[in-house]
C-alpha cells in the first residue's frame, strides 16, 4: 500500500511540475520585441528552444553587431542553430503556408 501511494504522489508531482513556455510571456521586452518579427516557426524555436544567451546571439546577429551585414531576425535564428548545432530539420524543408499558396 506505502509503494502505491509513493507512485502516485510521484506521478502527480511530475505532472504538476510548470511546463516549459514556448510564447514570449516570459522574455524581455528586448526579446519579445524581436520575437514579434519572428516567423511563427522560428518564434517557437526561438522562445521555446533558445537560452538566453542563444536569444543574445540572435538579436546581435540580426543587428549586424561584428559583422559585415545584417542578417534578418528569421535568418539570424537559422544562423545561431547552426552555430550550435542544432538540428537543421527546424530549417526544415517543411513549407510555410505562405510558401505553399506562392505555388
Amino acid at each position: 500500500m506505502r509503494v502505491i501511494c509513493i507512485l502516485l504522489l510521484l506521478c502527480s508531482i511530475c505532472y504538476a511540475a510548470p511546463q516549459k513556455r514556448r510564447s514570449s510571456e516570459a522574455l524581455s521586452t528586448r526579446d519579445k520585441e524581436f520575437a514579434e518579427r519572428l516567423s511563427a516557426r522560428h518564434r517557437r524555436i526561438f522562445c521555446g528552444q533558445f537560452n538566453q544567451t542563444q536569444r543574445d546571439e540572435t538579436v546581435k546577429y540580426a543587428r549586424g553587431v561584428g559583422q559585415d551585414k545584417c542578417c534578418t531576425p528569421d535568418e539570424a535564428v537559422l544562423k545561431v542553430m547552426e552555430d550550435m548545432g542544432m538540428s537543421l530539420a527546424f530549417k526544415g524543408r517543411i513549407k510555410e503556408p505562405s510558401e505553399e499558396q506562392d505555388k
